[in-house]
């Protein structure tokens, strides 16, 4: 959100040295571009002054009392984007029986999406590319997002957490992107990423599930159980997630431990309902 503003207001301030320096036939010019920035910036801090922000989860009583503050506060936002997801899958689905007759903005939706996912090559004629597009496209059961979560923002109260609403712990790699980890070896050049709500970084990380390569076992574990018909769940799609972290085995354990202590494997009903 900061970001943002202070990339506005320098453009703002470029164009109003310009204005200074400029010709009389070209400051009208210049005066209007003023104006289109200040009105943009205006209606970008409204959006952002309306988003909601996370609670400061330090202000709970570490255990139960935090627990249900962090479990209540993000189900909702998972069980959302887990919603537009089953939306998106099932119109995928619809073309995909469809596909020799497309109109040109379908086949426009689809390539965007398929871009979107790094579906690479994509052939509308092909199924196994609708195939991989639609493994891709799927929901992440919620037991498994508010375990990762819990897990990765130490209940929220981690500096990336209350810093950058980084939750989940993805890292990006251009400077100024995030927050600099106090730790980072000498020559790397990862941050762990900033985003503007929760919201964003549920969003963020579900992708992050669905597209990248490193956990192409999960989104296969998930495509087999949906080709036998069983129930996709937080404890069974947890083993595809050796690579998120560099402890292996030893997290899926872990955040295995979390989900039955906790009774989060509930919370998977309603994205086995919706299917």
């Amino acid at each position: 959100m900061g970001k943002t503003i202070q990339r506005l207001i320098a453009t703002i301030n470029d164009l109003v040295l310009q204005l200074k320096n400029s010709r009389t036939e070209t400051a009208w010019e210049i005066l209007v571009g003023v104006g289109i920035v200040v009105s943009f910036l205006v209606a970008v801090i409204i959006v952002l002054i309306g988003r909601e922000t996370a609670p400061d989860f330090r202000k709970f009583d570490a255990g139960v009392e935090r627990k249900q503050a962090f479990f209540s506060y993000f189900l909702p936002l998972i069980d959302q984007r887990n919603k537009e997801l089953m939306v998106l899958r099932k119109e995928l689905q619809k073309l995909s029986g469809e596909r020799s007759q497309l109109s040109f903005f379908e086949r426009r939706k689809v390539a965007q999406l398929a871009s979107t996912y790094a579906v690479e090559n994509f052939s509308f004629d092909d199924p196994a590319d609708w195939n991989s597009l639609l493994q891709k496209i799927d929901v992440v059961p919620p037991s498994l997002a508010l375990a990762q979560a819990a897990n990765e923002s130490a209940w929220g109260t981690s500096r990336f957490a209350r810093e950058g609403n980084n939750f989940y712990g993805q890292w990006c790699f251009v400077e100024g992107c995030g927050v600099v980890p106090a730790a980072r070896e000498k020559g790397a050049n990862h941050e762990v990423a900033g985003f503007d709500s929760a919201k964003e970084s549920v969003e963020g990380y579900i992708h992050n599930l669905n597209y990248h390569p490193a956990y192409s076992g999960l989104r296969s574990i998930r495509a087999g159980l949906r080709e036998r018909e069983e129930l996709v769940t937080g404890l069974k799609v947890a083993a595809g997630l050796k690579s998120y972290s560099e402890r292996g085995e030893a997290y899926i354990e872990e955040l295995s431990s979390m989900i039955r202590f906790n009774g989060l494997d509930e919370h998977d009903a309603i994205i086995n309902k919706a299917d």
